[in-house]
């Protein structure tokens, strides 16, 4: 066998893919790597993935043929590791891989503009509104306060519940706004709750003020009753 002219072919090889290579980093599509960043799109990478789209649509694409195989993303840190996924059923995922469950989920055919943060629902700009397309269900741990209407539920007076209410400024079942800073919050689930504990309780106030109206138009009825005979 001929080395040198192995050798010398060989060289050739080298050059002409160092020289393709060369070519290729010089362009927009360039796959770059510099120390411990790489670049897609640009010559001077400066994170450890960076992408640059120049006059493209596009972006990062994990795409599975099979359907046992499910594309995922996953971020992790020494306590704690997060991962974003498409499940088989077609829905997205966002799941807290060391605590193992799945606080944010998509499901696949949500309706067009479900959850808009910053929003209308129509899309017209509004930093400071959340806006659904759709109805609101809050999972919580409360039962309904229908324990007002049981014999042994101590129901204050009316006038013990407006008593505490002008002094508080507030329901006695609904609480008071909680302050952060300058700010209010509500805890929504907890507020709905005790507005419909005050509206029972309301109700039966009604009630009472019902019968007492009642037996007050019978004794008045009886006085005009004597008065006539």
């Amino acid at each position: 066998m001929q080395w040198p002219k192995l050798f010398r072919a060989l060289a050739v090889v080298c050059c002409l893919l160092l020289s393709v290579g060369v070519a290729v980093a010089q362009t927009a599509e360039a796959l770059v790597v510099e120390g411990n960043d790489v670049g897609v799109g640009t010559n001077t990478p400066v994170d450890r993935l960076h992408l640059v789209l120049q006059g493209k649509n596009g972006g990062v694409r994990i795409e599975s043929t099979n359907p046992g195989d499910l594309p995922q993303f996953t971020l992790i840190e020494p306590s704690r590791t997060w991962r974003v996924r498409v499940n088989s059923g077609g829905t997205f995922v966002f799941t807290d891989a060391t605590a193992g469950n799945a606080p944010f989920q998509v499901y696949a055919k949500a309706v067009n503009g479900l959850f808009r943060v910053g929003a209308t629902s129509t899309g017209a700009p509004d930093i400071n509104r959340v806006s659904i397309n759709g109805e609101l269900f809050i999972g919580t741990t409360q039962v309904a306060p229908d324990y007002v209407f049981e014999p042994s539920y101590e129901l204050e007076s009316i006038d013990e519940h407006a008593e505490y209410m002008w002094d508080k400024k507030h329901l006695p079942a609904v609480g008071a706004a909680l302050v952060d800073g300058d700010q209010s919050q509500i805890n929504v689930g907890a507020q709905q709750f005790g507005m419909l504990e005050e509206l029972e309780k309301a109700h039966i106030y009604i009630e009472q003020l019902h019968n007492q109206i009642e037996e007050l138009e019978a004794r008045l009825a009886a006085i005009e009753t004597s008065r006539d005979d």
